[in-house]
């Protein structure tokens, strides 16, 4: 299928522009925002990144996963990071790891 690029303006002088996804608020519950990747039918599935922007003077961006609180009368949502299930073979896995650092603290 076709590609889609969604790109926000550079800048030489000042900040780059920022892309906001957001949904929509409703009267009863508010939209949701869903990102997936492509099916492979004969290979892999596409691939999913998220990345922070890196900072070629000083520091990288952040990137931050997080739920919203919860109202006056509920709790905040819940967190899920969980590989795919699969028929035959094993399953993905998933690594947390912090960056190598050159004279800091890892």
């Amino acid at each position: 299928g076709g590609a889609m690029t969604l790109t926000a303006g550079e800048s030489t002088a000042g900040d780059g522009g920022a892309v906001t996804v957001a949904a929509g608020a409703g009267a009863t519950a508010g939209g949701a925002v869903e990102i997936s990747a492509g099916v492979g039918v004969t290979t892999a599935g596409g691939a999913v990144t998220v990345s922070s922007g890196v900072g070629t003077a000083t520091s990288s961006g952040d990137v931050t996963v997080a739920t919203a609180g919860g109202g006056v009368a509920g709790v905040s949502g819940n967190m899920l990071l969980k590989t795919g299930d699969t028929p035959a073979g094993a399953t993905g896995s998933y690594t947390v790891t912090t960056g190598d650092a050159a004279g800091g603290l890892a």
